[in-house]
């Protein structure tokens, strides 16, 4: 990351806050194209635009990043379109007995965003009951879902893909959830029944979307974080890694402002019942280094604790290898840890004929070695 990559992020953390920034006196082609590629890896675009529109307002000049921003007309038609189907995505699980709730990108669009629009996301979180994986499959396949070609295993991966295309070429993509992440310490910390009985309901997607508490959200929020300093995601077709896309302090940021006192209290019981301090601490810290978040220091000194070292902190650690260790170390049983270092290195042959565009199954030796391979060497180069 180079010198002119951090200054454009500093600038729009600034642009965010509201704050004026300088920009180069002349039209710069390579200045705006990488701004405009910056943007969009944090996802901040249309929050970008919604504050050029209130500084025109305003009477401030803003002319030249405002032409760097996307618009937000066509998300805003796109969120309705979502907004409509998710309804009845929501609508048919509660009737078949699956009952999901919503995670992250869209429940916070829904609760704390001033418009959902502003909020990006290129899929919709869900969360069920583990029993209720086979049932949650067939009612997505009765609405037109097809199911995404993903790793599968009971320890590698605790959530499935599923996208339909409607009639206006628009994607619905859901990630269903068994468990609130893949990261081995971060799955075990929040399970549904647990969240369930602290949900809230979000009014504005219909009778049967419930989302977390604000306590419970803030603290997905920070793991989430750390999840993806060692897991990719991908943003506009491209696999990405690293936890500080700013879009997701900004859900910390926003969660953190919209949270009374009280809720702040039991986001701090809950980070410390869950052995999460460092992991939310080191969140809050990035947020308020970004945003000038204001965090009151009852919330930000009992997460300071360095006792008990909790080990959870080590996934804010770079390291690939260190990452895995850390995750076989999270399970109790050898076992355990052997079936997840074997599921890493034998997904179901389906998945591997797909994934390889391959029709003969006497292939599949070799495409094994060919993914050890990779993934042996992608560990070595980032070590």
């Amino acid at each position: 990351m180079d010198d002119v990559h951090l200054r454009i992020e500093s600038s729009i953390c600034a642009l965010l806050r509201g704050e004026s920034v300088t920009w180069p006196t002349s039209k710069d082609p390579e200045f705006e194209v990488r701004f405009r590629d910056c943007v969009a890896y944090h996802g901040v675009g249309h929050l970008l635009s919604r504050q050029f529109s209130i500084s025109r307002t305003r009477g401030c000049d803003v002319s030249d990043p405002r032409r760097m921003a996307p618009e937000l007309k066509d998300e805003m038609a796109i969120e309705l379109a979502r907004k409509h189907e998710l309804v009845r995505v929501l609508t048919a699980l509660a009737e078949s007995g699956a009952r999901a709730l919503l995670l992250k990108g869209v429940a916070l669009a829904y609760s704390i965003y001033p418009s959902p629009a502003l909020r990006p996301r290129a899929d919709t979180d869900l969360l069920i009951r583990s029993a209720d994986r086979d049932l949650t499959a067939r009612t997505l396949s009765e609405l037109g879902y097809k199911k995404s070609n993903t790793v599968s295993g009971e320890l590698v991966m605790y959530q499935c893909g599923f996208v339909r295309r409607d009639r206006f070429g628009i994607d619905h993509v859901l990630d269903v959830h068994w468990r609130v992440s893949n990261t081995q310490s971060f799955s075990q910390a929040l399970d549904y029944e647990e969240l369930s009985l602290r949900s809230v309901h979000l009014a504005a997607l219909g009778k049967h979307a419930r989302g977390l508490a604000a306590a419970d959200a803030l603290l997905l929020a920070c793991m989430h974080r750390a999840h993806h300093f060692h897991s990719p995601y991908w943003v506009d077709g491209m696999a990405r890694s690293g936890g500080d896309r700013l879009i997701w302090l900004y859900d910390i940021h926003l969660l953190v402002n919209a949270m009374s006192p009280r809720a702040l209290g039991a986001f701090v019981r809950l980070a410390e019942t869950k052995g999460m301090r460092t992991v939310c601490s080191d969140g809050l810290l990035r947020a308020r280094q970004c945003f000038g978040t204001r965090i009151p220091d009852d919330v930000l000194l009992p997460l300071a604790s360095k006792e008990p070292a909790e080990a959870s902190a080590a996934h804010l650690r770079e390291g690939s290898i260190r990452h895995l260790l850390t995750e076989l170390r999270s399970l109790p049983h050898w076992r355990d840890r052997l079936s997840l270092v074997g599921e890493h290195l034998f997904p179901p042959s389906d998945y591997m004929l797909e994934k390889y565009a391959a029709t003969n199954r006497v292939r599949l030796p070799m495409l094994y070695l060919q993914r050890g391979i990779h993934g042996t060497w992608k560990r070595i180069r980032k070590p």
